[in-house]
């Protein structure tokens, strides 16, 4: 062996010892009754490494460092498919939910590791809202009759009944600017409720249009609906 070589070897000892020797010089002071952020001021180590080997020491009586390196295994995934069936049917269940769930079955998580067990696994919480009256059986019937008889239908006599609508209360109020300057923002004068359009929409043309001064609710459609 050179003797650059063996100068390397006695090099890292002395690291690995002088390591050592630092953590018990740290923890000796503590437990003399220095706090650790002074003690880490002294040995020129940062708060958080003192606070941690103060609290090794008086769990374990331990200076060393400990053994186990790397992540831990998840207990999530020896449920895994249990999770992945549990999110079928609902699937709207929140993670605070399924956190409760499976601490029924003995197992103790978090949130946030429920969050990353679903995300490593391309599974995001969305949602999409629909009627439930398209699966029953009559409403099936009535919307395949309709998709049978639409080539039947002359374009010319279409009419569909369509709205929008504006509210000015959707503005920004709030914003930012230097402290003791007031803030002085522009808007339509306006009641600050919606105001709706409706009009029939045909193949060359817009017609009966008709505009009411709220939202848009079931009476208002069968009106405006009218021939």
């Amino acid at each position: 062996m050179s003797e650059s070589a063996a100068g390397d070897l006695r090099g890292l000892a002395m690291a690995k010892s002088y390591w050592v020797d630092l953590r018990e010089r740290v923890v000796g002071a503590i437990d003399g009754g220095a706090s650790a952020r002074s003690t880490a001021r002294v040995f020129s180590i940062s708060a958080s490494s003192a606070i941690k080997w103060g609290q090794r020491w008086r769990s374990t009586g331990q200076v060393e460092a400990s053994p186990v390196r790397g992540h831990r295994r998840s207990p999530l995934l020896d449920h895994a498919e249990w999770l992945l069936a549990l999110i079928g049917e609902p699937a709207d269940l929140t993670l605070e939910e399924i956190c409760g769930l499976i601490g029924e079955r003995g197992v103790s998580t978090s949130i946030s590791s429920l969050w990353r067990f679903f995300n490593v696994r391309g599974i995001s919480f969305k949602k999409g809202l629909r009627a439930s009256e398209p699966p029953r059986a009559d409403v099936a019937l009535a919307r395949e009759a309709w998709r049978q008889n639409q080539p039947a239908l002359d374009p010319d006599k279409i009419v569909f009944v369509d709205e929008t609508g504006t509210n000015t209360a959707m503005t920004r109020l709030r914003g930012r600017c230097k402290c003791s300057e007031r803030l002085i923002g522009r808007a339509p004068q306006g009641h600050w409720k919606t105001t709706t359009f409706v009009a029939g929409l045909r193949n060359n043309a817009i017609t009966a249009p008709y505009v009411v001064d709220r939202p848009m609710n079931g009476e208002i459609l069968l009106v405006s609906s009218r021939p």
